[in-house]
């Protein structure tokens, strides 16, 4: 896949996988009330990448949560949990 390509998919569909794969992995309950829980704590506040996934990764745990960070986010963006 040529560069310009995975730049285009990273960025516009990257992103709505992830949620996709994450609201799969989560149940449709918990990340409602997870999205719904961060969005109130944040209020007002600018938010890193690194803040939602360690937000995330607190929710849903350890064990599921490594292969899915991996799929999308790059090393440095992962929780250590």
């Amino acid at each position: 896949m040529p560069a310009e390509y995975r730049y285009i998919y990273t960025v516009y569909s990257g992103g709505a996988s992830f949620l996709f794969e994450l609201r799969a992995l989560m149940g449709e309950e918990d990340f409602r009330a997870f999205l719904q829980e961060f969005y109130s704590s944040n209020l007002n506040s600018e938010v890193t990448t690194g803040q939602f996934l360690e937000a995330a990764f607190k929710r849903i745990g350890n064990d599921k949560a490594k292969d899915l960070f991996k799929k999308y986010f790059s090393q440095e963006n992962i929780p250590e949990g």
